[in-house]
């Protein structure tokens, strides 16, 4: 083999073992924040296996910080985030399958035709785009009163939304004891 081979053949193991220790560190870290999320339910007051029960944990972790209707709120934007995430996927796969048929040209879709479902893609797109948006400041403004819930520093609920991982483990673990939703 030539040394040329030879260097491709090393990239691509490099690249599968680089592969093989993402998927392991991400299988850690969604065992990590399974039992950490499990031990704040539960020093909450809250069973934990509902933190593991989608939709149940969403309108469970708000209840715990904050109150029961943001966690409506919470599950309807969730709900409508992934149906429009799986309907853009959806058009988007179906637009790239018919423009790249091998069919006569009689077959093909027109130029309008195209357009058409790429507007379509964009307009699903930005549709998603809006209940993102709040949803990621709700979930900011429920991460930050989590920690205030558990009486936790600005320093720490800082932590909480840029590592969660981490600060939720060290939530899950610590001494801080569960005062209930704070209105400040």
């Amino acid at each position: 083999m030539s040394n040329l081979g030879n260097m491709n053949l090393a990239v691509f193991g490099g690249l599968i073992g680089l592969v093989v220790f993402i998927i392991m560190l991400s299988c850690a870290a969604a065992a990590i924040t399974i039992v950490a999320n499990w031990k704040i339910f539960k020093k909450a007051g809250v069973p934990g296996w509902m933190s593991i029960v989608p939709f149940l944990n969403i309108y469970k972790a708000f209840e715990i910080a904050w109150n029961k209707k943001m966690g409506v709120a919470a599950i309807v934007l969730t709900a409508i985030v992934t149906g429009l995430s799986s309907i853009t996927s959806i058009v988007t796969n179906a637009f790239v399958i018919f423009e790249n048929l091998e069919m006569a040209d009689s077959v093909r879709l027109s130029s309008s035709a195209s357009a058409g479902w790429l507007a379509a893609v964009f307009v699903l797109a930005v549709l998603t785009i809006i209940p993102t948006i709040i949803l990621t400041v709700l979930s900011i403004i429920q991460t930050v009163k989590l920690g205030r819930a558990f009486g936790k520093s600005g320093g720490f609920i800082a932590g909480l939304i840029l590592l969660p991982v981490v600060f939720n483990t060290i939530l899950a673990f610590d001494r801080s004891v569960y005062h209930g939703p704070q209105d400040y």
